[in-house]
């Protein structure tokens, strides 16, 4: 990667459900993936617009996070429920494996075996809640994938019935109704933990100290750095700021991911619209707070948008209407940004004082759409 090109980084989370992917490797020009232990799966349509950015681990350390992985698989076993472990996984699993390699060694060795130095440790209970939410978002995405393949099949043969989304559904066929729908639910749970573990694992990675875009996929992720950011800001008054552009149309394209879907985006990302799409995105993240280049950017949006629902049709089960909106920061150093969202970890990296706090690209729902399951 060239030392002035921007890196687009998924956060805080390392797994999505293919829908999602689908709309991001249209969106944005390439975004990576944080990779703790288990490899993260990349669809084999999307090999170009997806790629693993590894974490920092030594090899001692991926060790102990793979013992401590087990433990936690053995106990989800057992009981069933990932959600209740990965709620203790840090006070559980890793002091368990530490403090069993501890005696050992110290009877081998025949005398006391040094434990993790504190900042060591805290950086492995980080990379272990990633690797356990990461396990815990594979089985929701796999779940999320059958339900829309379920809601596209529904959605056909309402098509052959010749019926309507607001037709009434005859007794014979009440079965059909209410339709089957996913939740997502799952990408706000422990959503502070994730995102303090997140940092604190990308701090080790070798891409670090490139220039950053933090993209995610859910509202509830700017809310919370929003909070902590102006708490900081109070605790440190400084002409640190935070700004949100008006938001933007994100086309996507219906019945992405499929291999026909894949050729479709390829076309696209060779098109005039995208093409300006794409140096919009570029100078307004270069600008974030000019008002002329946030006009450009959802105008270029807008144009985009409106060629491919006349090229492709409009939202379907696959394709919801989304909007992407941009969060940034002025006055505000990426080591600041560290230090709002997580105010009792490990000092930041040196390098992050002269970088700036990344920007967050954030593909969500428009406000008042209510959700599948919020219906």
């Amino acid at each position: 990667m060239a030392t002035n090109e921007r890196l687009y980084v998924l956060f805080p989370h390392q797994v999505l459900p293919e829908r999602d992917l689908g709309q991001l490797a249209l969106l944005i020009p390439k975004t990576h993936l944080l990779q703790v232990l288990e490899p993260l799966a990349i669809p084999a349509w999307g090999a170009s617009r997806f790629e693993i950015l590894p974490a920092g681990l030594g090899e001692s350390e991926a060790e102990q996070l793979r013992q401590a992985r087990e433990s936690f698989r053995e106990f989800a076993a057992v009981h069933q429920d990932h959600c209740l472990a990965a709620s203790f996984t840090s006070e559980t699993f890793l002091r368990q494996d530490l403090e069993s390699r501890l005696d050992i060694q110290s009877s081998l060795k025949g005398r006391e075996a040094k434990p993790p130095e504190a900042g060591n440790r805290q950086m492995l209970e980080a990379a272990l809640f990633l690797e356990v939410a990461a396990e815990f978002d594979r089985k929701q995405a796999d779940l999320e994938s059958d339900l829309a393949e379920a809601a596209h099949l529904e959605s056909e043969f309402r098509e052959i019935l010749g019926i309507g989304d607001d037709d009434t559904i005859e007794d014979s066929l009440e079965t059909l109704s209410p339709p089957l729908a996913s939740t997502r639910a799952h990408l706000s749970f422990m959503l502070s933990k994730r995102i303090v573990s997140w940092l604190r694992v990308f701090s080790l990675a070798p891409a670090a100290s490139a220039t950053l875009a933090l993209v995610t996929v859910t509202q509830e992720v700017v809310d919370e750095i929003i909070d902590r950011v102006e708490a900081f800001i109070r605790r440190h008054p400084s002409g640190a700021e935070w700004s949100q552009a008006p938001p933007a149309a994100a086309p996507c394209i219906p019945g992405l991911p499929s291999g026909e879907a894949a050729e479709k985006l390829e076309a696209v990302q060779r098109e005039d619209h995208y093409l300006d799409y794409r140096r919009g995105l570029e100078a307004l993240l270069d600008d974030p707070g000019n008002d002329g280049k946030q006009a450009a950017f959802r105008g270029a949006a807008e144009h985009m948008t409106k060629i491919m629902e006349a090229d492709f049709g409009t939202r379907a089960p696959q394709c919801p209407v989304k909007q992407l909106v941009l969060t940034s920061f002025s006055n505000l150093s990426l080591a600041d940004f560290k230090l709002a969202v997580d105010p009792g970890g490990d000092p930041p990296p040196p390098e992050w004082a002269d970088m700036p706090a990344p920007p967050l690209l954030c593909l969500r729902e428009p406000p008042g759409i209510l959700l599948p399951d919020e219906d």
